[in-house]
C-alpha cells in the first residue's frame, strides 16, 4: 500500500510528462516537399494532430492555389480563417473561395480544403485551419504569398487634351500611372501608341500609393482613327504582365470626340461625346459595322443628349448605350452639319462580350433509367454566335461545385462546345437533373445557361415516344417538356411539347418564317435606336406586308412574330417620328393578319389580340400625317379629317366631332372584337371596332359621336364600351348609348380610345348580375346542405342501418351526396371561365363530367337494388354482392365513360371541352363531347322512371304479413320517395340544360330556360337533405338522443328502451 501523497506525486509526474511530449512534438515540426501544383511546391506542416498542406512558394497572380488540412480524429466542425495585419477573417464558399470538406482519405479521419479562384493581392496572408471537438480547438497555419500585379491602375494626363490647332509639330504632355503600394518588385515600362519601344519607369511613394510619372510627346499629325494613346505595363517576379492605357484626345480640327479608352464591360452603359467649335444646323450619330452605316436615334437602348455643351464648346452631342451588348460594337461617328458641309469624328467602341443567346441541346433528349441501369451517358452541346471574345468556358452537373473546362469548335458562324455528361440513375432531385454551362469574359463577368435533362426512373409515369409530322418525340417522363431545335426549310426557331401524365399535349410550334424573322430583328433594332431611319422603317413595313401575304405565314408563330413587329414599331413611334409613307404597308399588313386564323388557347388569344389592338392604335396615333388621305383595306379603314366639324364614315360607322385645330384620325377594324376578352356575360360584341385619335390638337375636352350599324336583332340591348388597356377588357365609362330613328346605335363618349358596342337580349347589368347571384348563392346553399347531410349521416349511421336494405340505401345516398358536393365545388370554381388558365378549365371540366356521372350511376345502383329486393323476395341481395356491383357501376363505369370519351376526342381531333364555358363541347344535336354525358344520364333517368313504376305497382299489390319485414317496407317507401324527388329534379335539370344548348340565344325563351336551369342546378343539395333526413323518424330520434346527451348531461350508461322497441311501442300506440 502506497501513501496518498505518493499517489498524488505520481499523477503530477504523468501530467508533466504529457505536457513535455506535446511540447516536443510541436518543437519538431517537419516540412517536406510534396507534388507540384499550380501555385508551386506544396509544404506539409504538422502541428500536433493537425497537418496543413500549402503552396511552399509564391503562387502566380490570378492562379487558383489550394490549401488542405487533415486531422487524426473525427471533429464536430472544421473551417478556415485568413489573418491579415493582426485581424482574422472567417472564410466561406463564395465566388472566389471554394471549400471542400470531402477530401478525407484512409489515412485521416477529418479533412478540410480551400481553393482560391483567381487569387489577387487581397488574398495574401496567413491561412489558419481549425477543427473543433466540443470546446477544444485544434489549429494549423500557413503563409500564402502571391506574385502580385496591380488590380487598379489609375492613368492621368496633364493637360487632359492636346490642342494641335496652332500648327505645332508636337506637344509635350505629363502622364502618370498610380497603383496601390505593394511589396512586389515590379518591372514597369511605357510605350507610345503602337510603338514597340519600351521605356522603363521608376516610382515615387505618396500617401500609400506608388506613382510612376513621365513626359510623352504627341506628334501633331493625324495618323489615328481617333486619337493616340499611351500604354503602361507592369511585370511581376513570375513574369506575368498587366497593362493600362490612356487615350489622349487631340484636337486636329473643329470636332473633338471623347470616348471610353478601354474595352467596356458587358451590359454597362458607356457614353461618347463630341464637341464642335461652331454652331451647326444639326448633329447626329452613326454606327459603322462591316462597312455599313446605321443611323442612331433615341430608343430603348440608345439615349441621345444634345444639351451637353459647356462654355468652352460651341455645340455638343452625346450618346449613351444602355446595357451594351455585342450588337453595339463598332465605329461610332458623330457628325455636325452646317449647310452642305459635314464635320465628323470617329471612335471605336469595344465591349468585353458575353453570349446573348446560348442554345443548349442534349442527345438523346431524355434519359431512360427504367431498365435498372446505374448511369447513362448523354451528349450535351452549347452553341453561341461566333465572337472575337476569348471566353473561359466551364460546365457543371446540377449543384456540383466541380467546374470542367470546355473548348469550342467553329461551325457555320457559330461556336459549339460539346461534352459528355453522366446521369446517375438514382432519383435525388425533386424534378430532374440539369447541366450548367458558364462563360467568362476578359473582364471577369459571367453568364450561364442551363438545360434540364428529363429522366425516366423505374416506376415513373411517362408518355410513349411518337412521331408527329416528321418530328420524333422521345419517351418522356410526366411533367417534362422536350424541345426540338429544328424547323422546316425556310423557318427558324424551335418546337416543344409537354408530357402531362401519360398523354402528350399539343405541339407548340415556334418556327418562324426566315424572312419574317429578319424583319423582326430589324424592328427590334429599330426600337432600340439602331438603324432608325425613313428607309429602314419603309423596309420593315414592306417586309411585314410581303410576309402577311404569304399563305405559309398563316400559323400562330408567324402571327405572333408579326404582332411583335407592330409592337416594336409602336414603341419606336413614341420616341421618334415615323413618316406617313409607311401607312399603306402598315394598314394592309395589319388587315392581312386579321384575315388569318388565330388558333390559340383563350388566354393567349386575349393577350395577343390586346397587344395587336394597342400597337395598331399607337401607330395610328404617333405616325404624323401631312398629305395622306387615308388607307382602305379589307379589315381596316383609316380616314383623316382636318376641318373644324368632322363628319366621316368608316366601314359604315358614322363619326362626328368638333375640333378647334389639328387632325382627327379614325380607324375602323373588322374581325378583332371576337378575339378580345369580354367579361360581360351574355353579351356579344359588334363586328366593328373604331379607334379615334387627334394630332396637333389642344382642346381641353373632347366629345365624339359614333353611329354604329345595327347588325343584331331589334330586341337586343346595346352598351357602348371602350377598350381599357390597363384592365385589358371592355369598359362603359364615359360612354352613353342611344337608339336613333333609323334603328342604329348612337354612342356619345367624352374621350378618345378604341370603341365598340356590346349587345345582349336583356338589360346587361341586371341580367348578368342576377344569374351570377343565383348561381353563387344556390351552389353555396347546396354545398352547405350536403355538408350538413354528410355530418348527420356520420352521427346517425349506427341507428339507421339496422337492415340490409337500409344499409344499401344510406351507402348509395352518401355516395350521391359526396359526388354532388364535389361537382358543386367544381361548378363554383368555374363560374368565371375567362379568368381561368386553360389547364384549370380542362381539369374542372373533367371533374364535373366525372362527378355528375358518378352521382347518377349511384342513383341507378339505388334503383336497381330496390327493384331486386321487392321482386326477388326469396333471393335477398347480400351486402358483398351489392358493394361489388355498386363499385363497378358507381366508380368504374363513370371513370371508363370519361376516359374513353376524352381519348376518343383526342385522337379524332374533336374538342373535348369548351374553354368559354369550362364544360363539355356542344356543336349541334348529337354532335360534340356533351353526348358522353347526356346519353348515359338520359339512359339512367329512363331506367329509374321505369323502375319506380315497377316498385310502386309491386308495393300496392303486396300485403305485409311478416312484421319483421315492416322496416324493409318502410325503407323501400323512403327510397321511392327519394327517387321520386331526385330523379325528376336531377334529370329534369339536365334535360333543361340540354334544351338550353339547342336553343338559339336570340330566341325569347332562351332567357327563361337559362334561369330555370340555373335555379334547379344550384339547389340540388338542399333537395337531398330535405327528402332523406327531414322526413325519416329514425334520424330524428337519433338526433334527439344526441342533443339530450350533449345538452342535458345524460349519462351514456342510463337504461333506455332500444330503438326497435321504441318504434314498436310507438306503432302500437
Amino acid at each position: 500500500m502506497f501513501s496518498r501523497d505518493f499517489e498524488v506525486r505520481i499523477r503530477a509526474m504523468c501530467v508533466c510528462l504529457q505536457i513535455f511530449a506535446v511540447a516536443a512534438a510541436m518543437a519538431t515540426n517537419v516540412t517536406t516537399n510534396s507534388s507540384v501544383t499550380q501555385g508551386g511546391v506544396n509544404g506539409i506542416n504538422v502541428s500536433g494532430l493537425v497537418t496543413i498542406i500549402s503552396p511552399n512558394t509564391t503562387v502566380y497572380y490570378k492562379s487558383s492555389p489550394s490549401l488542405k488540412c487533415t486531422f487524426e480524429e473525427t471533429t464536430d466542425s472544421a473551417g478556415w480563417n485568413l489573418i491579415q495585419q493582426n485581424q482574422s477573417f472567417t472564410l466561406n464558399s463564395g465566388s472566389v473561395v471554394k471549400l471542400n470538406s470531402s477530401c478525407a482519405t484512409s489515412g485521416s479521419s477529418s479533412c478540410t480544403e480551400i481553393t482560391l479562384q483567381g487569387v489577387t493581392g487581397d488574398w495574401v496572408g496567413m491561412y489558419e485551419c481549425e477543427f473543433t471537438t466540443g470546446s477544444v480547438r485544434y489549429t494549423a497555419r500557413a503563409q500564402l504569398n502571391v506574385a502580385l500585379l496591380p488590380d487598379v491602375i489609375t492613368m492621368e494626363t496633364s493637360p487632359l487634351t492636346v490642342d494641335c490647332l496652332q500648327s505645332q509639330t508636337s506637344v509635350d504632355i505629363n502622364i502618370s500611372a498610380t497603383i496601390q503600394q505593394s511589396t512586389e518588385t515590379y518591372g514597369v515600362w511605357w510605350s507610345y501608341s503602337n510603338d514597340t519601344e519600351m521605356n522603363q519607369l521608376y516610382n515615387t511613394s505618396a500617401n500609400g500609393s506608388l506613382v510612376y510619372t513621365f513626359i510623352g510627346t504627341i506628334i501633331c499629325q493625324k495618323v489615328f482613327v481617333c486619337c493616340p494613346y499611351v500604354n503602361v505595363t507592369f511585370k511581376n517576379t513570375k513574369g506575368q504582365e498587366t497593362s493600362a492605357q490612356v487615350d489622349i484626345p487631340v484636337i486636329y480640327g473643329l470636332v473633338t470626340i471623347f470616348f471610353p479608352g478601354t474595352t467596356v464591360r458587358y451590359k454597362s452603359s458607356p457614353s461618347l461625346k463630341c464637341t464642335f467649335r461652331e454652331t451647326p444646323d444639326s448633329a447626329g450619330w452613326n454606327l459603322i459595322q462591316n462597312n455599313q452605316s446605321f443611323t442612331l436615334n433615341s430608343g430603348s437602348v440608345v439615349k441621345l443628349n444634345s444639351s451637353c455643351a459647356t462654355s468652352g464648346t460651341g455645340s455638343c452631342t452625346e450618346i449613351t448605350i444602355q446595357g451594351v451588348t455585342g450588337d453595339w460594337v463598332g465605329m461610332y461617328e458623330c457628325e455636325f452639319t452646317t449647310g452642305s458641309v459635314r464635320y465628323t469624328a470617329r471612335a471605336q467602341l469595344n465591349v468585353a462580350l458575353l453570349p446573348d443567346v446560348i442554345t443548349m441541346e442534349t442527345s438523346p433528349l431524355t434519359v431512360d433509367c427504367s431498365q435498372s441501369q446505374t448511369s447513362v451517358d448523354i451528349n450535351i452541346s452549347a452553341t453561341i454566335q461566333e465572337s472575337t471574345e476569348t471566353y473561359g468556358v466551364w460546365w457543371s452537373y446540377s449543384n456540383d461545385i466541380v467546374m470542367n473546362q470546355l473548348y469550342n469548335t467553329s461551325a457555320n458562324g457559330s461556336l459549339v462546345y460539346t461534352f459528355i455528361g453522366t446521369i446517375i440513375c438514382q432519383k435525388v432531385f425533386v424534378c430532374c437533373p440539369y447541366v450548367n454551362v458558364t462563360f467568362k469574359n476578359t473582364k471577369g463577368q459571367e453568364t450561364s445557361a442551363q438545360v434540364d435533362i428529363p429522366v425516366i426512373y423505374d416506376g415513373s409515369i411517362f408518355c410513349d415516344g411518337i412521331v408527329t409530322d416528321g418530328d420524333d418525340w422521345p419517351k418522356t417522363p410526366a411533367g417534362a417538356t422536350v424541345t426540338i431545335n429544328t424547323c422546316a426549310v425556310g423557318r427558324v426557331g424551335y418546337k416543344s411539347r409537354t408530357c402531362i401524365g401519360p398523354i402528350w399535349q399539343d405541339v407548340y410550334d415556334n418556327c418562324i418564317n426566315q424572312e419574317l424573322n429578319t424583319v423582326l430583328k430589324q424592328a427590334n433594332n429599330f426600337q432600340k435606336g439602331l438603324g432608325d431611319s425613313l428607309e429602314m422603317a419603309m423596309n420593315i413595313f414592306e417586309g411585314l406586308f410581303k410576309s402577311s401575304e404569304s399563305a405559309s405565314s398563316n400559323n400562330i408563330a408567324d402571327i405572333n412574330a408579326s404582332i411583335e413587329v407592330l409592337r416594336f414599331m409602336a414603341t419606336a413611334s413614341s420616341l421618334n417620328n415615323i413618316p406617313e409613307e409607311v401607312l399603306p404597308n402598315f394598314i394592309n399588313a395589319s388587315s392581312n393578319l386579321l384575315q388569318m386564323t388565330w388558333n390559340v388557347p383563350p388566354l393567349i388569344l386575349y393577350n395577343v389580340s390586346s397587344t395587336f389592338l394597342q400597337s395598331v392604335d399607337d401607330l395610328v396615333k404617333n405616325i404624323r400625317v401631312n398629305t395622306s388621305q387615308g388607307v382602305n383595306s379589307t379589315n381596316i379603314d383609316l380616314r383623316f379629317c382636318s376641318s373644324s366639324k368632322c363628319t366621316l364614315s368608316v366601314f359604315n360607322v358614322g363619326v362626328e366631332m368638333i375640333i378647334s385645330n389639328g387632325i382627327l384620325k379614325t380607324a375602323a377594324v373588322r374581325n378583332l372584337t371576337n378575339k378580345l376578352r369580354n367579361n360581360y356575360n351574355h353579351t356579344k360584341p359588334s363586328k366593328l371596332l373604331l379607334s379615334a385619335t387627334l394630332q396637333d390638337n389642344n382642346d381641353s375636352s373632347t366629345n365624339i359621336i359614333l353611329d354604329f350599324p345595327d347588325d343584331w336583332q331589334t330586341y337586343s340591348k346595346p352598351l357602348c364600351v371602350f377598350w381599357n388597356t390597363t384592365e385589358e377588357d371592355w369598359s362603359p365609362a364615359g360612354c352613353t348609348a342611344y337608339n336613333n330613328d333609323n334603328g342604329r346605335t348612337m354612342c356619345v363618349c367624352n374621350h378618345l380610345t378604341p370603341f365598340s358596342v356590346l349587345v345582349s337580349k336583356d338589360e346587361i347589368s341586371a341580367y348578368s348580375s342576377i344569374l351570377d347571384i343565383i348561381t353563387n348563392v344556390g351552389l353555396s346553399v347546396s354545398i352547405f346542405s350536403l355538408l350538413v347531410f354528410l355530418t348527420i349521416e356520420c352521427l346517425v349511421w349506427s341507428a339507421v342501418v339496422k337492415t340490409n336494405l337500409a344499409h344499401f340505401r344510406h351507402t348509395a345516398m352518401v355516395n350521391i351526396a359526396v359526388f354532388l358536393l364535389l361537382a358543386d365545388i367544381s361548378m363554383l370554381a368555374s363560374t368565371r371561365p375567362s379568368s381561368l388558365p386553360d389547364s384549370w378549365c380542362f381539369f374542372l371540366t373533367i371533374c364535373k363530367h366525372l362527378f355528375y356521372l358518378a352521382m347518377f350511376c349511384w342513383m341507378l345502383c339505388l334503383c336497381i337494388m330496390l327493384v331486386h329486393q321487392l321482386i326477388f323476395v326469396f333471393s335477398p341481395l347480400r351486402k358483398r354482392v351489392f358493394m361489388f356491383v355498386s363499385s363497378i357501376v358507381g366508380y368504374a363505369l363513370p371513370v371508363l365513360i370519361v376516359g374513353s370519351s376524352y381519348v376518343y376526342c383526342k385522337y379524332t381531333n374533336i374538342p373535348y371541352y369548351n374553354v368559354t364555358t369550362c364544360w363539355l363541347a356542344y356543336e349541334s344535336l348529337f354532335v360534340g363531347s356533351i353526348q358522353s354525358f347526356l346519353l348515359p344520364v338520359g339512359t339512367i333517368i329512363f331506367i329509374n322512371i321505369l323502375s319506380m313504376l315497377v316498385v310502386i305497382v309491386t308495393m300496392v299489390n303486396s300485403q305485409v304479413v311478416d312484421a319483421s319485414k315492416a322496416d324493409d317496407m318502410n325503407t323501400a317507401k323512403g327510397i321511392v320517395k327519394g327517387l321520386a324527388v331526385l330523379t325528376p329534379v336531377s334529370g329534369v335539370t339536365w334535360i333543361i340544360g340540354f334544351l338550353q344548348l339547342m336553343l338559339d340565344e336570340e330566341t325569347p325563351t332562351f332567357v327563361a330556360v337559362e334561369f330555370l336551369f340555373t335555379i334547379l342546378n344550384s339547389f340540388q343539395g338542399i333537395c337531398i337533405l330535405v327528402t332523406v333526413h327531414f322526413k325519416e323518424e329514425k334520424v330524428w330520434q337519433k338526433l334527439s338522443k344526441i342533443v339530450n346527451v350533449t345538452f342535458r348531461g345524460k349519462s351514456c350508461n342510463n337504461t333506455e328502451i332500444p330503438l326497435e322497441e321504441k318504434s314498436s311501442t310507438t306503432n302500437k300506440a
